[in-house]
């Protein structure tokens, strides 16, 4: 598996995954095969399927080879698959991404490692956007709230919301409406950011959870699962993980003046 800071690419052959997620996820089979997905007690099958994020759903991949890409709330991309209608799936006609299949293959088979890697997924990603009805940009209001939160997340709503100057109402209402989660989950994923840079540094997992703003272990454990489909003990343990920083990610971006601000 491939994490950055602002996403993820995994994988697998076999699996029966049942999440509820914060990332947005782009499921692809790696194979001739469909993938099962069940959503809402409904099942589906799809050579390729983009999940909203937050939709509970039951995987069903026995001996199929696929492939997990997720985009994670700062993703700059992330707010257009809060958008997906209905039940929140989506499905991609396999004719969409037939020039993916063989680099698909390769990422599978593990020979795609470091930058090569990074170019799948940013290509996988701007496919599944053309298919994606259109999203707003953000407003200055809460690109400036996502920024400022990425620099200090232990800000109060009411501490941001006078930075941003609108009141703690509306700014929560901007937040949710715009980026599909609440502030509060958002703060969540800062931390579960801040433990992923912690990866490789030999520390314990209570001591990940601590320094990266979680009450106590078994917090961080149960919003690590919910974010990466796994606990954090599989992925600090495993030899196959890998970290690349992301170029795109606000926390590399210069300080933003409030919105209405003339400085």
């Amino acid at each position: 598996m491939r994490l950055f800071h602002d996403g993820g690419f995994l994988a697998k052959s076999d699996a029966v995954w049942k999440t509820k997620r914060f990332a947005a996820t782009l499921l692809m089979a790696a194979s001739g095969h469909d993938l099962d997905l069940e959503v809402e007690g409904k099942r589906s099958r799809h050579g390729m399927v983009a999940i909203r994020p937050f939709v509970t759903t039951q995987l069903t991949a026995r001996d199929t080879p696929f492939v997990a890409l997720d985009l994670s709330p700062d993703h700059r991309d992330y707010h257009a698959f809060t958008h997906i209608p209905g039940n929140g799936v989506m499905d991609v006609p396999r004719a969409r991404f037939a020039s993916l299949a063989q680099p698909l293959q390769e990422f599978h088979g593990g020979g795609m490692r470091g930058d090569p890697s990074v170019r799948l997924y940013r290509r996988i990603t701007n496919l599944a956007l053309t298919m994606l009805p259109p999203a707003a940009p953000l407003t200055p209001c809460v690109e400036f709230a996502k920024t400022t939160l990425a620099r200090d997340a232990s800000l109060s709503v009411t501490a941001l919301s006078t930075l941003c100057d609108v009141s703690p109402p509306r700014l929560s209402k901007l937040f949710a409406q715009e980026l599909g989660l609440s502030l509060r989950q958002y703060v969540q994923w800062l931390k579960i950011k801040n433990a992923l840079g912690m990866m490789g540094s030999g520390l314990t997992l209570t001591e990940i959870a601590v320094g990266a703003g979680f009450a106590d272990s078994a917090h961080f454990s149960k919003v690590w699962t919910q974010t990466y489909g796994a606990s954090p003990a599989y992925f600090f343990s495993n030899a196959e993980v890998a970290v690349f920083p992301s170029r795109r990610s606000p926390r590399f971006q210069p300080p933003m003046a409030p919105p209405g601000s003339t400085a």
